[in-house]
């Protein structure tokens, strides 16, 4: 006996373009998550790209206002040198302990050591034999251990900024203003320590990167924020479209979610800027400056 194969029967065509259920939910879900990251990063989060993060936007508010930049993570002078085409009356000066960068620009000075909150001739510095950006005075526990093993053990001098600037800055201009940008994967609040008197006695204003670099450095959001309160200095959470105003610490603020923090001194954002209310997740609104 022959057997034959069953044929199947013909389907039409407009049924095999209707979606199924599980490819509607497929599409409900992708549409979800793509929201939520468009959310974050207009918030602020997740979004390391100057161009559109807030972070080229801020420095272009802010030309005019500043003498001196003080790029405290230089790496490969990136942000020095969008900084340095915008603003060419300013000084720039960068600080970057990784000797094993390649050769860096050589029309911004750059200091090779590590701003903290110590003066150190030998502290332990570890570095990504190519990833020079996540270069780090602490052990990266919070990375993947197959990217670890590129780490290299490396020593590097460590100073405050109280320290240097007695004689860096000695001979700056009269009433010299000053702008920093700190990006030292997770040493950002020793930066600011070892600069307390430098904040108190000096017109400074910038903004510091936040991620999960301070967890494995055993520092906190709140720490710094505490610190620079005492200065007299508020913060602002840096976004695409503006700066929001952190009025008090909450916990949840504890996050070690990458985002980037403004600083400056209390009632400085409105000798040149008009602010408006946006609702703010902890109490009553919040400033808003946009840009």
């Amino acid at each position: 006996m022959v057997m034959h194969n069953p044929v199947a029967p013909e389907t039409d065509p407009a049924e095999r373009s209707v979606p199924s259920r599980d490819d509607a939910r497929l599409a409900a879900y992708i549409a979800l998550k793509s929201e939520q990251k468009r959310a974050l990063e207009l918030d602020g989060y997740f979004n390391g790209d100057p161009e559109t993060n807030g972070e080229y936007a801020l420095i272009r508010l802010l030309n005019g206002q500043f003498s001196h930049f003080l790029d405290v993570g230089f790496n490969e002078g990136q942000v020095s040198n969008f900084v340095g085409q915008l603003a060419s009356q300013a000084a720039i000066i960068g600080f970057e302990p990784n000797l094993k960068l390649p050769s860096l620009p050589t029309h911004h000075p750059i200091m090779r050591i590590a701003l903290s909150d110590e003066n150190k001739e030998e502290a332990d510095f570890f570095v990504h034999t190519t990833n020079t950006g996540v270069s780090s005075l602490s052990v990266r526990t919070g990375l993947n251990p197959s990217f670890r093993e590129g780490f290299q053990r490396a020593t590097v001098k460590t100073v405050t900024l109280d320290t240097l600037s007695q004689t860096l800055f000695a001979e700056a201009r009269i009433d010299p203003t000053y702008m920093m940008k700190i990006d030292v994967e997770g040493s950002e609040a020793k930066v600011l320590r070892g600069a307390t008197n430098f904040l108190k006695h000096n017109q400074v204003f910038g903004y510091f990167e936040y991620s999960f670099g301070w967890q494995e450095a055993a520092e906190t959001f709140h720490g710094a924020f505490q610190h620079l309160e005492a200065l007299g200095y508020d913060c602002y959470r840096v976004t695409p479209v503006g700066l929001e105003h952190i009025r008090f610490f909450h916990p949840r603020m504890e996050h070690f979610m990458y985002c980037n923090i403004f600083f400056c001194r209390d009632g400085f954002l409105d000798t040149f800027l008009s602010s408006r209310e946006v609702p703010w997740g902890y109490g009553r609104p919040a400033r808003f400056y946009a840009f």
